[in-house]
């Protein structure tokens, strides 16, 4: 299956489905919450990308020789690919913005999806009218006055959750699912077929053709209802 088959499978399932496959599969707390949603009523789908920042030591800006190894804010945008996700790690710090909206320009012009920062960005009601996908701790009239970019495409922590590079990313309104790539295909057919089975239940309901006591658990008997509307209406995968 090729990865974009894969992002348009997660992109058709509840985050709540692929959340509990992935549980299932022993990754139960890569769920990345508590942050504010620019789009809630979009879903995000992509590969990240990563940036770490420290808070700010102008001492350490020059032995790690940041500027020459390009490790500016610009480093996420510039280095984008279409289908990438740029996960800023900024430590949480919320007193100046570590992105704005002229870096969010570029990196949607080289095809980024969308943005999970763990600390604050800038030009929020210019970031609004771009429509693509932000997930932020707060926003910040100010630059990144207190935070420096120290690496890029490392593992690092978004809001106590582990991102690697070319993790697969899954965000709506809840939040954000961290999928490790390896896994990302038996996720997304197993929540499609996990939505499915949900869908046609909760179907069943809605038409007073099932109680909730058949339901919930599955009878047998609804279960081969279920089996035979399966052959006519197979899941996605």
């Amino acid at each position: 299956m090729t990865e974009s088959q894969i992002f348009a499978i997660l992109k058709s399932v509840a985050l709540d489905s692929a959340w509990s496959i992935l549980n299932g599969l022993g990754f139960p707390d890569t769920f990345v919450q508590g942050l504010n949603v620019l789009y809630p009523g979009k879903r995000m789908v992509g590969r990240a990308i990563t940036m770490k920042y420290l808070p700010k030591r102008n001492d350490l800006m020059q032995s790690l020789k940041l500027n020459e190894r390009g490790m500016g804010n610009n480093v996420g945008a510039k280095n984008t690919t279409p289908g990438d996700i740029l996960v800023i790690d900024a430590c949480g710090i919320v007193d100046g913005g570590a992105f704005g909206d002229i870096l969010v320009a570029g990196f949607k012009a080289n095809g980024g999806q969308g943005m999970v920062i763990h600390g604050a960005l800038r030009d929020l009601a210019a970031i609004r009218e771009m429509d693509v996908p932000v997930y932020y701790t707060a926003a910040h009239a100010a630059g990144s006055r207190s935070i420096m970019c120290v690496d890029f495409n490392v593992p690092v922590d978004c809001a106590g959750v582990t991102v690697a590079p070319g993790d697969i990313l899954y965000g709506d309104a809840e939040g954000v699912l961290v999928i490790p790539a390896h896994l990302a295909e038996e996720v997304a057919v197993k929540a499609a077929a996990l939505d499915h089975k949900e869908n046609f239940i909760r179907a069943q309901l809605e038409s007073g053709a099932a109680k909730i006591e058949e339901a919930y658990p599955m009878s047998a008997k609804l279960q081969e209802q279920y089996e035979a509307f399966k052959k006519e209406n197979p899941p996605l995968g």
